[in-house]
């Protein structure tokens, strides 16, 4: 046999061997092989999907409790500038409390029943009756202080007493109404519904 019938021969077993490996890798055990690997990519990928979902979801809910915790914070703080309870004594205290800080003199106070605020919110006021004494500038800084309170308070009348001379004072007779707000049912309702977006 010379050299190049054998080349030739040795040429036909490697591609008789290439095809026969093709047809193995194809649809031989190696087939059932890449079968299963690929379905084990597709599961790995459905599991990474459904792990990407829970975080998202993990997130949202982390985004929801600071929602709420702020949430909070903005109720508390409501309650604080106009509370659910009506305290005339809580009122009173505030009102003596402002009256030492700006230096004026309350000579009387006379608190009234609440009444309805008529403004829709459902919010109640309590009418305290109050006269002042003090200078011009004191006065104002008592107005100012009740004006500017964490407490909503509304001056709903005002009017000049008297003057005394010896003292440099004027006398001064207000209504101070203070707020309060029985139910949150109002502010409940449109937090539940910008919850539910």
């Amino acid at each position: 046999m010379n050299s190049r019938a054998l080349a030739f021969i040795i040429f036909l077993l490697g591609i008789v061997a290439a095809v026969a490996l093709f047809f193995f890798m194809q649809f031989g055990p190696y087939q059932e092989a890449n079968t299963n690997l690929d379905n084990t990519m597709n599961t790995k990928r459905a599991y990474e999907d459904s792990l990407r979902q829970v975080t998202d979801v993990s997130e949202k809910i982390e985004q929801y409790k600071a929602r709420l915790r702020s949430m909070e914070g903005l109720v508390l703080k409501a309650e604080e500038m106009v509370p659910k309870i009506a305290d005339r004594n809580e009122i009173c205290e505030l009102l003596i409390e402002i009256s030492h800080q700006a230096d004026v003199t309350i000579t009387s106070s006379t608190p009234s029943l609440p009444l309805s605020s008529g403004d829709g919110t459902g919010s109640y006021m309590i009418p305290i009756a109050i006269s002042v004494e003090a200078t011009y500038s004191k006065l104002g800084k008592f107005l100012d202080l009740l004006a500017n309170n964490q407490r909503i308070l509304k001056i709903s009348a005002m009017s000049i007493a008297g003057y005394n001379p010896d003292k440099n004072t004027i006398m001064a007779n207000m209504t101070v109404n203070a707020y309060y707000l029985p139910s949150l049912t109002t502010t409940q309702t449109s937090a539940d519904a910008e919850w539910s977006e």
